[in-house]
């Protein structure tokens, strides 16, 4: 049964969107609640509001304890890089989200179930990818938290239904990733950590297209891939088939542009779990500073193991590492 929400109510949850306090938030909430039609169709969104309030309630409460401003809207950044999901309404970053991470984010069959950043992590092999479900792009209204979120990203991932126009949508978004001040690109520039005058950041895209099992979605996947395919990797998914996922991660791990680095002591075996995860082209040099910063100026040379050598081969200070690469520092 739909549940034919009423203006009041969709004006509510604007004001819920917009709230930058938890008492903002609970006011909004109360308001969706009274102002919500009470029919069957309704019983789930009641439900789910209720579950909100009980959560503003639990940090509220914690807040008055610790005696600090606690914020919702913050992602401290975790795992071996932050991937943000972006799209618009209803595109199935939700789903998505849940398929790849065993989380369980809001999910609903209703537009802007996600209204707080939902962080977690994505297991790749020996590393974690921490990935973020962020509210819908709203077009030249997003919220200034989500921006802020999207700049921070190591890599955005564009979450497109391929059963509504993935074309035009990706359009969208892009020409929103570009009104607040980002340039999409495959690759970050060599001098990004230089102070080089930009008319916008340079910021990492992905593209994914959702429903991939639903009819005419396999059309439209070619579509976008004809029209973007030589700007941005798309990859095309189904998360109830399964179709895809399983690329994903290390589609992920590759835009990341990182490497993994074992580290052993003499005559001892690396932790092959915990790796040191530099950005792609670092130097023996920028290991040694990862370890330990007074490392940076002591380290001589290093011994390696990794594909393409042979055991133990000596390397310089300025050896560019390789991803896998297992490093033996000599001081």
């Amino acid at each position: 049964m739909p549940a034919n929400l009423t203006p009041a109510y969709y004006e509510a949850e604007e004001e819920y969107r917009q709230a930058d306090t938890i008492a903002e938030k609970q006011k909004a909430l109360r308001r969706m609640l009274a102002v919500m039609p009470k029919h069957k169709g309704t019983d789930h969104l009641r439900a789910d509001l209720r579950t909100r309030m009980a959560k503003l309630r639990d940090q509220a409460e914690t807040q008055s304890r610790s005696g600090s401003r606690w914020n919702p809207y913050t992602v401290r950044k975790e795992g071996a890089g932050q991937v943000a999901l972006v799209g618009l309404a209803n595109a199935g970053k939700s789903h998505l989200m849940a398929a790849l991470t065993g989380a369980k984010p809001r999910v609903a069959d209703y537009p802007y179930s996600t209204l707080e950043p939902q962080p977690a992590m994505l297991r790749y092999e020996n590393v974690h990818i921490q990935l973020v479900d962020l509210p819908p792009i709203d077009m030249h209204h997003t919220n200034g938290w989500i921006r802020s979120l999207v700049r921070q990203a190591d890599v955005l991932l564009v979450v497109l239904d391929l059963a509504s126009d993935p074309v035009e949508s990706l359009e969208l978004v892009l020409e929103e990733l570009t009104t607040i001040g980002l340039e999409p690109v495959v690759r970050l520039p060599a001098d990004t950590d230089n102070e080089v005058a930009r008319s916008a950041e340079p910021k990492r895209v992905r593209v994914v297209g959702t429903h991939l099992d639903l009819p005419g979605a396999e059309e439209a996947g070619a579509a976008l891939q004809a029209e973007f395919g030589q700007r941005f990797p798309t990859l095309t998914v189904s998360v109830t088939a399964g179709d895809g996922l399983d690329a994903l991660g290390r589609w992920l791990f590759s835009a990341l542009d990182i490497v993994r680095v074992h580290t052993r002591a003499k005559g001892q075996k690396p932790d092959y779990n915990r790796p040191v995860v530099l950005r792609r082209g670092a130097t023996l040099e920028t290991l040694a500073a990862a370890l330990h910063i007074e490392w940076m100026g002591t380290v001589k040379y290093a011994q390696v193991w990794g594909n393409g050598k042979f055991d133990g081969q000596h390397v310089s200070r300025t050896y560019v590492l390789e991803d896998g690469d297992t490093i033996e520092l000599r001081m």
